[in-house]
């Protein structure tokens, strides 16, 4: 079990050696190997004639294979084995230059230690600690260090990507990721070509990245594992299938015959088959569907055997769910539609629970799908439920909604009608009065004007014309009364006593008849037309008749309301009359029918030598 962090991974003989902190560990046992020297920093292993060594500030250790066991062959401080791309050389860097079997074959005027990675591609070589990148030249003495862009503060690795230099950087805003040397330009900027196959590549951290023989390149970005892979003419990535491989920084990839080595903070990883993917079927399961977030209504166990039906006031809800995908099951994905109420279907996230509040009544259909580590996706889950409307919005509320607007409309219509027929009949009556009042005195006036044409007598036609004036008069007070009793402004009852007071002052005082006038001034309710003009016709009938027939000394007129009735008293003391006598004579008849058009009571007494009295009582 390899517990430390691992920094290199060398295959030699067969079998795959890791350097770690403080040791060396050989697969598939992944058994220690005695080193020599101190070794309290991480080590640093390679391959030299065939020979696996490892070095450090001490020098260099070669393995003795029968032995098991490293021994010292040079006090040399090497920095990094130098990763030869025109020939394969086996070269190293170190303290003084470049060295090849031990040897200094390129002295260079080095003031840096701490080498993290070489290469020597073009004949040229290349170079880097943490923060600086350096070239060399043949048969140049001077390293020229290489100008980065403002703001990158760490390099963690330097190699080489489809016969180009490539460094990995971390630095300010948007610096980190991936970039490429152009040696025209002799400056590091992002590459475009894997920015175009995946912008993250040029965005977020990389920290270690390694191209295979077979073309394919493994870089761990933004903690992720990815392959880029030329497939179908065109270059694309994958991270899916690798999820669990991150697991923390990688601090060096290797590629070994088909295999994948993965070295990190938390041990090493092989992936046996690079071309690996997920062929495993899951299901996507709701576990829960609950009412007001905490009634179960259902537990995920089998279907329901009936669609779900729930009352209005039960329109909180909330669904839980889980993937049947247990490899790293936390990171299982998810994603959620409520048919019926949601557009479109979620964003992926971890979430595995999802509520819904004030759903309105309706048929809805909850569907819920997984997305595992690996990004395949689960099957699908469902649930079918109903909501019921609320009672005000059920088919036999609006029934009843339908009915009252019916009944409504209908009282709106006969109301009209009602109003048109009052109208009508408002009409028919204004023309049966002038029918009946000033077609008899418009006669007469037509008769006396034909009378004076045809009689010479001066005498008899002043007496006609005289006529003629006493009946204009009439027809004149007639039509006057007509119009004010149509007139709308004459509704209040104020309005009407005034006018019974000032005709009643007006005629007795005429007469010189001795009068009392008691009129309640606050009658309730308003005076409508058709019982101002009987009251008014039956107040001036009553008063006429006292001032012609009744030769009074004394009047009362009395206007009481009790019990919401009006009740009206007129008395005389004058000559009085034989009721049997007169009873039936027109004028009684006419105020006794106009009495009973408004609904009222009428009664009558006369005493002769004593006087006469009315009494009506109308209902207000």
């Amino acid at each position: 079990m390899i517990c430390n962090k691992v920094t290199t991974i060398i295959p030699y003989t067969n079998e795959i050696y890791l350097g770690t902190i403080n040791d060396i560990n050989r697969t598939f046992q992944f058994s220690a190997i005695a080193t020599s020297g101190n070794t309290q920093n991480s080590i640093n292993i390679g391959v030299r004639d065939n020979k696996l060594v490892y070095f450090n500030s001490d020098g260099l250790f070669e393995l003795n294979e029968n032995e098991k066991k490293f021994s010292k062959k040079t006090e040399i401080n090497f920095f990094a084995g130098i990763s030869d791309y025109d020939n394969n050389e086996d070269l190293w860097i170190g303290e003084g230059g470049i060295y090849s079997d031990y040897r200094l074959v390129h002295p260079l005027n080095l003031k840096v230690s701490g080498i993290k990675n070489a290469i020597k591609i073009n004949n040229e070589f290349y170079f880097n600690d943490l923060q600086n990148i350096y070239t060399y030249k043949y048969n140049q003495q001077n390293v020229i260090e290489l100008e980065l862009p403002k703001g990158i503060n760490r390099i963690n690795k330097m190699d080489v990507i489809n016969g180009e230099v490539y460094i990995s950087v971390e630095g300010a805003d948007t610096l980190t990721g991936l970039y490429v040397y152009d040696k025209t330009q002799e400056e590091f900027s992002k590459s475009n070509f894997l920015r175009k196959i995946d912008p993250d590549l040029t965005q977020k951290q990389v920290h270690d990245f390694k191209q295979c023989p077979s073309g394919d390149i493994w870089i761990q970005n933004n903690f992720k594992i990815k392959k880029v892979f030329y497939e179908k003419g065109k270059w694309n990535v994958n991270s899916s299938k690798f999820e669990t491989t991150g697991g923390g920084n990688i601090y060096t990839i290797e590629c070994s015959n088909d295999e994948v080595w993965f070295g990190g903070v938390n041990g090493v990883y092989k992936l046996s088959d690079k071309d690996w993917s997920y062929d495993y079927d899951f299901k996507t399961n709701i576990t829960g569907f609950f009412v007001n977030r905490d009634s179960l209504i259902y537990g995920g166990f089998g279907e329901p055997e009936e669609t779900i039906t729930l009352t209005y006031s039960d329109n909180e809800i909330r669904f839980t769910f889980a993937a049947t995908s247990y490899i790293d099951p936390e990171r299982n994905t998810y994603q959620y539609k409520l048919d019926g109420f949601d557009n479109d279907w979620s964003t992926w996230s971890l979430e595995t629970q999802k509520d819904y509040t004030n759903l309105g009544e309706g048929e809805y259909v909850f569907k819920v799908k997984s997305r595992n580590v690996y990004e395949a996706d689960g099957e699908i889950d469902t649930i079918t439920f109903t909501i019921l409307p609320p009672w005000y919005r059920t088919w036999w509320a609006y029934m009843l909604y339908l009915i009252v607007i019916a009944g409504i409309l209908y009282g709106i219509y006969k109301i009209r009608i009602n109003q048109i027929l009052k109208i009508q009949g408002v009409r028919n009556r204004i023309a049966d009065d002038l029918h009946d009042d000033l077609s008899g005195t418009l006669i007469g006036i037509s008769n006396f004007a034909k009378a004076i044409t045809k009689n010479p007598n001066k005498e008899n036609q002043e007496r006609f014309i005289g006529l003629i004036e006493k009946s204009a008069d009439e027809a004149k007070e007639k039509i006057s009364d007509i119009v004010w009793t149509i007139n709308p402004t004459h509704d209040e009852w104020v309005n009407f006593l005034t006018k019974c007071r000032r005709h009643a002052s007006d005629i007795l005082e005429a007469q010189g008849i001795e009068y009392s006038l008691e009129m309640d001034e606050n009658i309730p309710g308003q005076l409508e037309m058709e019982l101002r003009k009987n009251l008014w016709l039956i107040f001036k009938e009553i008063i006429t008749n006292i001032t012609k027939h009744a030769e009074a000394e004394y009047v009362l007129i009395r206007f009481k309301t009790q019990s919401n009735k009006l009740n009206i008293t007129i008395r005389d003391k004058g000559k009085g009359f034989d009721m049997k006598a007169v009873e039936s004579g027109n004028g009684i008849q006419n105020i006794k029918k106009r009495v009973e058009a408004i609904d009222g009571e009428v009664s009558l007494e006369s005493i002769v030598a004593e006087g006469t009295s009315w009494i009506i009582e109308v209902p207000l």
